[in-house]
């Protein structure tokens, strides 16, 4: 659901230990709403990896109130009832308790996009960065500076770019503005397409708040076309009144607290929060399963690996456990024979520093003896750590 709001412009500036900011596109639209779509494993990743913090002013906190507001309690009741693990949407500052990390307005000098100017939030951001280089994913909203010129959105492009090139190991989510009813001829629709076209140029992280309140759950109508509002109202009949509303008239056709949920959205109504939460965790999700890298240089260390059922095995393949303690991108292993070439590392990260089932293939060479020597090593980009090997005695 998205009514293109012309609220405020809601920069996701997703501050990710990853490859570069433009690494890959994540497009975060009225199509990324479906909340049990999302494997759990990906919820959990996020939990684990992110660190986010989110500057914002009433609209903005659409996200928040549809992420659940009491520390996602409320969201995760919801969910809980649909048959999602309970707690698994659980959200607070710092991450206690295996939740999400989520730093709510945390900045100072600058209160959103355009408070207390078009600037003051990109110094506000490198503060905080530098003040806390363990956030990883960093938030900002517009509160309706997003209906304006193509100068002031080419500013706050160029500014969020400047971010992207100090910042290498981060990636930032741009944001478009909430709908404000002027439909697709109007300044806030040319200014989102604007940040629109820019993201899908340069391969940018995109957070379309407007873009998922200008449709229901059913996805069918697209109601910016239709000079939808913030407030889910638009003009049914053409009339140039907006006499109808898209999110009340879904609510009252499906069940409270099976099919949505009370969110309390400012300036809104209820299903627009809902699908602003669901598409947030969506966001982090995909960030987190596409890998978040830690900051280079900082070598991992490999604690302990194992062979799995004993050093005595049959071959041709034996299965490692391996421990790696700080940040890793990822990891491989190879038999130590004469000759051999040590494999590329493999991109996945660890879930919690544990490698667990890593196969390699023994040489078949009827020559070798019987002692075998396997390796294992972890790297944090293109640091790595020292080769840990194992000996096993084939039988």
């Amino acid at each position: 659901m998205a009514v293109r709001l012309a609220l405020m412009p809601l920069v996701l500036l997703a501050v990710l230990s990853s490859p570069a900011a433009g690494a890959g596109a994540i497009v975060a639209d009225h199509t990324r709403t479906d909340l049990s779509a999302v494997p759990e494993a990906h919820v959990v990743a996020a939990k684990a990896s992110l660190h986010v913090a989110y500057g914002h002013t009433s609209h903005g906190s659409q996200i928040i109130s549809g992420m659940g507001a009491s520390g996602g309690q409320e969201l995760d009741e919801f969910m809980t009832g649909r048959g999602s693990t309970p707690g698994l949407f659980r959200w607070n500052a710092g991450g206690a308790g295996g939740a999400l990390d989520l730093r709510d307005q945390p900045f100072s000098g600058a209160q959103d996009l355009g408070n207390p100017n078009r600037t003051a939030w990109a110094g506000a951001t490198r503060n905080y960065l530098n003040a806390h280089p363990e956030v990883n994913v960093v938030m900002w909203s517009w509160c309706g500076q997003a209906e304006t010129g193509a100068d002031d959105i080419d500013l706050y492009l160029g500014l969020m770019d400047g971010l992207v090139a100090d910042y290498p190991g981060v990636r930032f989510v741009f944001m478009t503005g909430h709908l404000t009813g002027s439909g697709p001829d109007g300044m806030l629709n040319l200014a989102n397409e604007r940040i629109r076209d820019h993201c899908d140029a340069h391969g940018r992280i995109l957070y379309d708040f407007a873009d998922i309140e200008s449709y229901d759950p059913d996805g069918l109508t697209d109601y910016m076309a239709l000079g939808a509002d913030d407030n889910c109202d638009y003009d049914a009949d053409g009339n140039g009144s907006r006499e109808s509303n898209w999110a009340l008239a879904w609510q009252a056709t499906h069940a409270e607290g099976v099919e949505w949920w009370p969110s309390g959205a400012a300036h809104s109504q209820h299903l627009n929060g809902n699908r602003k939460g669901y598409a947030a965790w969506w966001l982090l999700a995909e960030i987190a399963r596409q890998g978040v890298d830690p900051p280079p240089g900082v070598v991992p260390k490999v604690k302990r690996v194992q062979v799995v059922g004993g050093r005595r095995q049959a071959g041709p393949e034996v299965l490692l456990d391996a421990l790696v303690k700080g940040p890793c991108t990822g990891w491989r292993a190879w038999e130590d024979v004469p000759g051999a070439v040590p494999p590329e590392f493999g991109k996945t990260p660890p879930a919690g520093g544990v490698c667990a089932g890593v196969p390699v293939t023994l040489s078949d060479d009827p020559g070798l003896p019987r002692r075998r020597t396997v390796c294992f090593q972890g790297a944090n980009g293109t640091a790595t750590s020292k080769i840990r090997r194992v000996r096993i005695l084939l039988e």
